[in-house]
């Protein structure tokens, strides 16, 4: 994040306090990193628009869901149009 700009990690397997502890683990200690523990994408896209970071890191897109479309997470349906 310091070379990047803003940069935010969303995390569908990964709560924000085992992020934390990954962090700390690896010192990484950026204020333009910021962590989102959510599997909806609809919402991590409006926190995307709100905070305009340089690089958005989805981890992983298999974790991730749309109300776009009425399927399961890991989908191949709902990977497509998280993807799309």
């Amino acid at each position: 994040a310091d070379t990047v700009g803003k940069v935010l990690y969303a995390s569908g397997a990964e709560s924000q306090l085992q992020l934390k502890l990954r962090a700390e683990r690896l010192h990484i200690n950026s204020e333009r990193l910021q962590v989102i523990a959510d599997t909806d994408l609809d919402h991590i896209l409006e926190q995307a628009d709100a905070m305009t970071p340089s690089l958005l890191v989805i981890d992983s897109i298999q974790t991730m869901y749309t109300g776009d479309i009425d399927a399961a997470p890991g989908s191949v349906s709902q990977v497509r149009e998280c993807t799309s």
